[in-house]
Formats: C-alpha cells, sequence, structure tokens
C-alpha cells in the first residue's frame, strides 16, 4: 500500500538476518580462491540512499480501473500525541476544477473509503469538529492502492507547533507541512525544502525528540513545517545537493495545509 503522507510518528520494525555458518576451521591454503590485488574492491550501493531515479519523469497513472475506491486514515494531533480521528469528514475533490467526487465519514480508527470513476489527479478536505480544516495534496494520483494518512490539529496544537517553531500563531495564518518522498514513496531522509517566497519560519520535524525543531538545518524525516506562508507559493525540496521539481501550492488562511513532493514532475 502506498502511503500518501507520513505521520510524525514512526514505527521502526527490527529485523534480524540470517547468519551464515562459519567453516568448523580454516580453508587450507591450495583451496582458498585467488584474489587479484590489482582489482578495485567491489563497492555496493547505500541502501540507505534515496531513489531519485525517476526525477523529472511523469508520476504514474495509477493503478485500478473505475470504479475504485480510495482509502485511508485520518488521525487528530494533541500535544504531538497521534489519535483516530472518528466522525471526521473527508471530501475527493478534483485538482482541475475543485470539483467534488466523493465524501466519507471516518469510522472506526479513523479510516475512510471513497469511491472514485478511476485514478485521480486530486486532493483531500478533511473537516473534523473542533479542529481547523485541512487540505492535503499528493504529487501522484491517488489510486485505488493508496493508503491515506491524513491529520488535523486544533488551534491549541497548532499554535504549540508555531511556538516550537519560534514564532506566534495569528488569526488568518497559512500553514504548510511538506512531506518529501524518494521515487520508492519512502521519506527522504536530511533532505530539505526551499519556500518562495520565504515563509515567517521554516523547521524540521525532530523523529527522535518528536516535535518542531529549529536548531535541525534538514528534516530527520522528510517533514518540514512552515509558518505564516504567503497566499501562493514555490516549494523546491532538495536531497542533499540534488534538487527535485518544484510544486507550486496556494494554501488558504486557518487552515492546514499537507503537500506530499516527490522526485516526479510537478502535476500540483
Amino acid at each position: 500500500m502506498r502511503n500518501l503522507l507520513v505521520l510524525p510518528v514512526l514505527v521502526v520494525l527490527a529485523c534480524s538476518g540470517d547468519h551464515a555458518e562459519l567453516p568448523d576451521a580454516p580453508l587450507p591454503a591450495d583451496a582458498r580462491p585467488a584474489v587479484d590485488v590489482a582489482a578495485p574492491p567491489d563497492v555496493a550501493p547505500d541502501p540507505l540512499a534515496p531513489d531519485l531515479a525517476c526525477a523529472g519523469q511523469p508520476p504514474p497513472a495509477g493503478t485500478g480501473t473505475g470504479p475504485i475506491s480510495i482509502t485511508g486514515k485520518v488521525f487528530a494531533i494533541d500535544h504531538y500525541e497521534v489519535a483516530p480521528a472518528v466522525g471526521a469528514m473527508v471530501e475527493l475533490r478534483r485538482r482541475s476544477d475543485d470539483s467534488l467526487v466523493g465524501t466519507a465519514t471516518a469510522g472506526a480508527e479513523g479510516a475512510f473509503a471513497i469511491a472514485a470513476p478511476s485514478p485521480i489527479a486530486g486532493y483531500f478536505v478533511v473537516t473534523a469538529s473542533g479542529h481547523l480544516p485541512t487540505r492535503a495534496f499528493s504529487d501522484t494520483p491517488l489510486a485505488a492502492d493508496e493508503d491515506a494518512a491524513l491529520l488535523v490539529v486544533d488551534a491549541a496544537e497548532l499554535a504549540r507547533w508555531y511556538g516550537d517553531a519560534g514564532t506566534s500563531l495569528a488569526a488568518g495564518a497559512r500553514t504548510v507541512v511538506t512531506v518529501v518522498r524518494d521515487c520508492a514513496r519512502e521519506p527522504i531522509d536530511d533532505s530539505t525544502v526551499v519556500l518562495a517566497p520565504a515563509p515567517a519560519t521554516l523547521v524540521y520535524y525532530d523523529d527522535p525528540g518528536k516535535r518542531w525543531n529549529p536548531a535541525l538545518g534538514a528534516a530527520t524525516n522528510g517533514i518540514a513545517l512552515a509558518t505564516a506562508t504567503a497566499a501562493s507559493l514555490t516549494i523546491t525540496p532538495r536531497s542533499g545537493v540534488t534538487s527535485l521539481p518544484a510544486e507550486p501550492v496556494e494554501p488558504l488562511p486557518d487552515v492546514l495545509t499537507l503537500v506530499v513532493i516527490s522526485p516526479f514532475a510537478s502535476e500540483l
């Protein structure tokens, strides 16, 4: 399943690999394989390096032919803790004309499902009692294998985020959370983003510390927070020194805007 959004709470599954058995005794010298000392040693690829092979290419069209069911879960954040947002209303809208595709109510564990005629270039609008609205954009079409993880916050939580970022929340503020992923849709560690025009503050999520940390120069799990942004932004993600395709976004006042960015060419 594909994750639309990586939440700022990660579950790490530690797996032990198979261990090869050691020989009972060293091989005799004449049985050992010859070694060409002049040959350069093999350099194994870095398994932790992000997959950027799709950079600049059109995004995949998505799997499934209509009608399909686009699924996910909605979570509410309070003091950086995550809980299912049961009862939240979720709308799926087309990006091209903002037309409504379908709606759903988050049930047990915050789960929802919305019927669509086919994979769709769309975005989610989430509303929940006592919380600010959320708009969540994906840079790839939403499809039948989607596993969207959406979030909502109330004004107190957002003010807490702003405080941790070193600024204050004001009425009408536009707030953007970005998630930078690689071609395998995995978060890019040590990624950065550049916003134009610059927001009031730009901070990255500290995964070990479980909060926004203005002392960080890069994201520990691909997630960044931009506070008090302009009404129209261009977001350029970077993996190390490599710039990825920029994404335009138009955040609304008093709305949390989530933007998932990958190396694919922009469709926003």
